[in-house]
């Protein structure tokens, strides 16, 4: 596999996470839901254990979320939905993947 394609897997695997209802804010596990960047974390360890395909998600993540903020403070965001977050991680994913 590619390292965009490993990349695109982690971004999805913790996309179905947030999407599940497993959404966490300031922290990377509360007990029962992931961060954006404590999901992507747990997925890579789960999936491939590529530390260079988990840079290129996070870059992935980060400009498809924009320069503006962290993926930390944007996930954090008192106004961030669960729902946003999986969207960003999925189109992150589909960039990668050239799909978008």
């Amino acid at each position: 596999m590619s390292i965009n394609s490993d990349a695109a897997d982690i971004l999805e695997s913790a996309a179905f996470v947030i999407g599940t209802g497993h959404h966490a804010k300031g922290t990377f596990w509360d007990g029962y839901g992931w961060c954006a960047l404590g999901a992507m974390g747990s997925a890579n360890i789960e999936l491939c254990g590529n530390d260079d395909a988990h840079a290129v998600a996070l870059d992935a993540l980060q400009r498809v979320i924009g320069g503006g903020a962290t993926i930390a403070a944007w996930n954090d965001a008192p106004e961030r939905t669960p729902e946003e977050v999986e969207a960003a991680m999925l189109k992150a994913a589909a960039k990668l993947l050239g799909e978008a």
